[in-house]
Parts: C-alpha cells; structure tokens; sequence
C-alpha cells in the first residue's frame, strides 16, 4: 500500500471540509436544534405550570362553593326557624281569636238561651191560664 500526495491532500480537503462543514453547518444546525428543545421544553414547563394555576383554582373554586352552598343551607335553615316561628305565633294568635270568638259566640247563645227560656216561661203561664181558663169554662 502506498501513500502518495493524492491522499494527504484528499485527507487535508475532507479536515478543511469538516472544519468548514462543522463551523458553518453542523454547530448553527446544533443551536437551533436545542434553541428549539428550550422552547418546547420551556412550553411543556409553562403548560404544566398553567395546569397546576389551573388545578388551584378549581380547588379555591370548589372550597368557594362549598361554602356556599353551606353558608345557603346555614341561611335556609335560619328562615325555616324564622319561619316556624312566625307561623306559632300566627297560629297562636288565630287560636286566642278563635276561642275569643268562641267564648262570645257562647256568651250570646246563652244570653239568647236565657231571653228565649224567659220567653217561654212567660209564653208558658199565659198559655196554662188560658188552658185553665177554657177547662174551667171561665174567662180570663
């Protein structure tokens, strides 16, 4: 095997080249291949970071509706107190009316009883003397 000046100068042409090649070529391709994996890896950081905002808001969220829907049940249970309250004391006070009705009605039934007994009893004596007064064949 021979070594001749043709190889040295083929071997010296592909150093240049690959120099060259490596200076203009290979280091710019290089750059620009992790420029572009800094900025993907720099989105997939930005998206996981959006995610995890993302994820505590829903959990701030979720903790806000619960209370509320607790503070609403709170309140509803305060209106349903209220509310029972306030229909004792109405039916409290429609009862005191009714009985007071109740109480009168009675005392002018009885009245009209009375006047209606009086009546009768009156009604009664005229009726047995003119009974009396007709058996004994004598006027009144």
């Amino acid at each position: 095997m021979e070594i001749n000046a043709t190889i040295l100068l083929q071997l010296a042409l592909f150093l240049v080249l690959m120099v060259l090649l490596s200076q203009f070529l290979f280091r710019p391709l290089l750059e620009l291949f992790d420029a572009r994996e800094r900025r993907i890896d720099g989105a997939q950081d930005e998206a996981k970071q959006y995610r995890e905002d993302a994820d505590q808001k829903a959990a701030i969220i979720a903790d806000r509706i619960l209370q509320a829907r607790q503070e609403a049940r709170e309140s509803l249970n305060v209106f349903k107190d209220k509310a029972k309250e306030r229909e004792r004391v109405i039916m409290d006070a429609a009862r005191q009316e009714s009985q007071a009705k109740l109480n009168e009605a009675r005392d002018v039934l009885a009245a009209q009883v009375q006047v209606a007994q009086t009546q009768l009893n009156e009604d009664a004596k005229t009726l047995a003397q003119e009974m009396a007064a007709k058996a004994l064949g004598r006027a009144l």
